[in-house]
């Protein structure tokens, strides 16, 4: 992937996110707003975004955007929000691999696991018609043009650092990515392959020196548009022994 090598630096003193760095879960169900709401504003969708910094820094942002009256896009700044920050590098000639954990979350979880697990993207990457996009399970990112909230972005990442874990060593399996993959490679052969590729991205966390791998929940479609929850439903788990890699149990969660 060519990423532009172009630096600028916010009054903050936030390297600026450049448009080409910048890629937007597709397609977008805007809501328009209510006819009683007397804002001036086309809709609202709830998003993800993606920024791929040139030096490797990954972040990925969910939101609600607004599209504006005159077509631009923003930020919500009244909405919850969860931010997640780590590193990406390509993995071969048409795919990347980015590895992050969330940073930010507007409100706490309290069933969450502390720390949140880390999240294991593996996007192939190809160009739909001219346009170039990455596909991560059933999700597509691509850029957005009418996006010209940069600098608020950029200041919302700006204020956190990925926080570097250190592999375990003289383990089998040292990482959330070798955790993943050994996971999926488990997890095909009970689920099929097309299944387990239908939850990815994966998330893995290690306690007790047992690694717990488990998928992302989709919950269909709604109005052709792609929706991510809450729902009912479960996703295919894994547990692996971090010591020497051994599959302790796989099961689908319901």
């Amino acid at each position: 992937m060519a990423i532009g090598l172009l630096l600028t630096i916010n009054a903050r003193g936030e390297q600026t996110i450049s448009p080409e760095w910048l890629f937007v879960q597709t397609p977008l169900w805007w809501k328009p707003p209510p006819a009683k709401a007397g804002v001036e504003i086309r809709g609202t969708a709830a998003a993800t975004v993606l920024v791929l910094y040139p030096n490797g820094k990954y972040a990925a942002v969910e939101c609600l955007l607004i599209k504006q009256k005159d077509g631009t896009v923003t930020i919500s700044n009244g909405d919850g929000q969860v931010i997640r920050i780590g590193a990406w590098s390509q993995n071969g000639s048409a795919s990347l691999l980015a590895v992050s954990t969330v940073v930010f979350r507007t409100i706490a979880m309290i069933s969450m696991n502390q720390p949140e697990p880390t999240a294991v993207e593996e996007f192939a990457e190809r160009q739909v018609n001219g346009v170039r996009e990455l596909r991560v399970g059933p999700m597509s990112y691509q850029p957005l043009l009418q996006f010209s909230d940069l600098d608020h972005l950029s200041t919302m990442i700006g204020n956190y650092k990925a926080e570097r874990a250190t592999p375990a060593a003289s383990v089998a399996v040292p990482d959330a990515v070798t955790a993943v993959r050994l996971a999926e490679k488990a997890l095909s052969k009970v689920y099929g392959r097309r299944q387990i590729e239908s939850e990815k991205p994966f998330y893995a966390r290690v306690s007790e020196g047992v690694w717990i791998v488990g998928g992302t929940l989709y919950c269909g479609r709604k109005h052709g548009y792609l929706d991510i929850g809450p729902c009912l439903g479960g996703v295919a788990t894994a547990e692996i022994r971090q010591s020497d890699g051994h599959i302790l149990r796989v099961w689908h969660t319901k």
